[in-house]
């Protein structure tokens, strides 16, 4: 079994705190997350980490007119929009293992 997956999609943008936030979906199915933090030693990039299922706009409103408009499904990171790589980077995603409670 192989220790790291390749990814299907992967978005790229800006948190609310400016630091910058990739997102991809892994050929299993899962959603990872990872960021840049400044710590003493400098600009560093976490680890990969899994994350919820984004959410997908697909409309706005106008601030001034109040227009609502419809376009493509937009990947947002809270209120930031985030934009998809169309050429997938080599990235190496973590293996999860997808387990259900058994209750």
């Amino acid at each position: 079994m192989a220790s790291y997956i390749k990814p299907s999609r992967v978005f790229t943008g800006r948190d609310s705190y400016g630091r910058y936030v990739e997102r991809a979906l892994g050929v299993n199915g899962v959603w990872y997350a990872r960021h840049n933090e400044q710590t003493q030693w400098g600009n560093q990039t976490t680890k990969w980490y899994v994350t919820e299922e984004p959410r997908f706009e697909t409309e706005c409103e106008n601030a001034y007119s109040g227009e609502i408009i419809k376009h493509d499904p937009v990947c947002t990171w809270g209120w930031n929009r985030m934009g998809e790589l169309e050429n997938l980077p080599r990235l190496r995603l973590p293996v999860v293992e997808i387990t259900e409670n058994k209750e």
